[in-house]
């Protein structure tokens, strides 16, 4: 695969393999941000993502239940249990370096008994012209292409 790829997606598949560390005692992966660009031009976005999290939050209330409403809190306490997620400890709280904060929302389909609710992250949005992805390498595509799959 590695001779398909530009130089530059070259460069940016290493930046994410060594930031990569297997940690054996607690059985995974351990990756570091791949940034490409200097994460201090981070804009300060807390204004955009609460106002995004008000809207989301009474969307929830106004469409759907009380029931909707408890399924997606069902599915950040599952987030936190799975360890995909953390809260922040006070001491946390205090830091002063850049901060972005990610947009997400819930997905409802109602019909669905299995994923009534699929919690959706968007580091595509952007703030003042910038969004997370904008400063995170990005992998190799490793999609097959479809126009080359014989049936």
């Amino acid at each position: 695969m590695k001779g398909n790829l530009t130089i530059q997606e070259e460069r940016k598949l290493k930046l994410i393999e060594d930031g990569l560390t297997y940690d054996e005692e607690n059985s995974c992966w351990i990756a570091k941000y791949p940034w490409i660009f200097n994460r201090s031009k981070l804009p300060y976005n807390f204004s955009v993502a609460l106002a995004r999290l008000k809207a989301t939050k009474k969307e929830t209330e106004k469409a759907w239940s009380n029931t909707m409403h408890r399924i997606s809190r069902k599915k950040n306490q599952d987030m936190l249990d799975r360890g995909v997620a953390e809260k922040l400890l006070k001491s946390e709280l205090d830091y002063e370096g850049p901060i972005f904060y990610l947009p997400h929302n819930g997905v409802y389909k109602s019909y669905s008994s299995s994923t009534p609710v699929r919690i959706v992250f968007n580091a595509a949005a952007s703030y003042q012209g910038i969004s997370l992805n904008d400063l995170l390498a990005k992998g190799p595509d490793v999609m097959n292409n479809l126009l080359g799959i014989k049936l």
